[in-house]
């Protein structure tokens, strides 16, 4: 096992790395380590799944320890095996993060405007404003850079939501499934992905295949991704 705040140092050092919370879901919400999603024991496996790969180092914590080296146990057996125990919360010498806040509030919070936060998280303009409004949730790597960058978790459609669980599309959908799931215009989806709408109508009719960037753009920005193979 490793001790819990040499631990907590690793994670934030790593790029990619995933800390989880295993304690019951309240104590999470009243207070966690900053950069921390929630699961519980029973579900570990099935969140894990949802946001690192074989080859993401996993950081485990929980009330006295026992969870979280269950949890590790169970991790490594399915081929994590980059996952460790850090035991109890008690011995975390830093400060909790309470309720979570809202894009806009978070934005508001740090004194900066839509332009200066989009470009803080990787995204544009407009998402940010679609994040804000409602229209949009932001995909696992945009509340992982937010996660990183300003220490904050957020709030989804108005409650707390972990960010294994913002995105539960079915992956494979068609670009215009994707658009009309999120009540997007052609031209909407247009100014998202930095492309003109005639573009987004010939992906749509099939006339034109998404490149390879294109398709990686699309799953930072919805989470999600698209079926179609890429021209090369």
């Amino acid at each position: 096992m490793t001790e819990l705040n040499r631990g907590i140092m690793n994670f934030r050092n790593t790029p990619g790395a995933v800390l989880v919370d295993l304690r019951d879901k309240e104590d999470y919400d009243r207070g966690h380590i900053p950069g921390a999603v929630h699961s519980s024991l029973g579900n570990i496996r099935e969140e894990v799944m949802r946001i690192a790969r074989f080859s993401t180092p996993i950081y485990l914590y929980c009330y006295s320890g026992n969870r979280s080296v269950q949890a590790e146990s169970l991790l490594r057996s399915k081929g994590y095996e980059k996952a460790e125990a850090l035991g109890s919360v008690g011995a975390y010498n830093g400060t909790l993060e309470g309720p979570r806040m809202s894009v806009k509030e978070l934005r508001e919070k740090m004194g900066m405007t839509q332009a200066q936060f989009a470009e803080a998280i990787g995204t544009c303009n407009a998402t940010v404003g679609h994040y804000e409004t409602g229209r949009m949730e932001p995909s696992l790597r945009i509340m992982e850079k937010i996660r990183k960058t300003f220490g904050a978790e957020i709030l989804v459609s108005g409650k707390s939501a972990d960010a294994s669980r913002v995105i539960e599309q079915r992956d494979g959908m068609t670009i215009r499934e994707l658009r009309m799931s999120r009540g997007l215009s052609q031209m909407d989806l247009a100014r998202m992905l930095g492309c003109s709408q005639g573009l987004i109508g010939h992906y749509e009719t099939g006339r034109v295949k998404p490149s390879a960037k294109m398709l990686r753009r699309i799953q930072d920005v919805f989470g999600v991704s698209v079926s179609g193979q890429s021209a090369e």
